[in-house]
């Protein structure tokens, strides 16, 4: 009975350390997400021309994962336009829709909203540049970090769990 016990708590200590991997792609993935969905974003605003509630529209039905909630958060908010101006709109969704993204990562697209729909098209080529510019540093070192986070946070939680069994036993 007692060896059945010290087992689960090595599974729970295993699944808490699986949970927190898991976690990590998710933000690394969130992060390329939202990459891929800023770089469509300069090239339609480039090329096209077009509308920020066009291309919020548009962003939301193509992009994947976290950036498609967040365009689609921006682009429900978009109704209220007139009432607040679109940087306020921008915060919004982002502190609604990418919590998974760190502080600094947030305060990032954050800088990027306050450009967005007020200045001259080549500044705000220039703040999406400098803002993809930041995501893909916060990419790669989350990507080249995560190897070496993956096996600190395997031994911790697996001595974790082996204390508490000698603990338990």
């Amino acid at each position: 009975m007692n060896l059945c016990g010290a087992a689960l708590v090595l599974l729970g200590c295993l699944y808490g350390a699986v949970s927190m991997t898991r976690e990590q792609k998710r933000r690394v993935a969130a992060l390329r997400e939202m990459d891929a969905a800023l770089e469509r974003l300069g090239a339609e605003m480039a090329l096209r021309l077009s509308g920020l509630p066009d291309l919020t529209a548009l962003l939301a039905g193509s992009s994947h994962g976290a950036a498609a909630r967040f365009f689609t958060c921006l682009h429900g908010l978009l109704s209220e336009l007139g009432n607040k101006p679109f940087h306020v709109l921008w915060e919004t969704a982002v502190e609604r829709s990418l919590q998974e993204l760190s502080a600094e990562d947030r305060s990032e697209l954050l800088r990027l909203g306050e450009c967005l729909g007020r200045y001259e098209l080549a500044e705000q080529l220039k703040a999406l540049d400098a803002c993809r510019a930041q995501l893909g540093r916060s990419i790669e070192a989350r990507r080249s970090g995560l190897t070496d986070q993956r096996r600190l946070i395997f031994g911790l939680w697996l001595a974790a769990g082996g204390l508490l069994c000698i603990v338990l036993l």
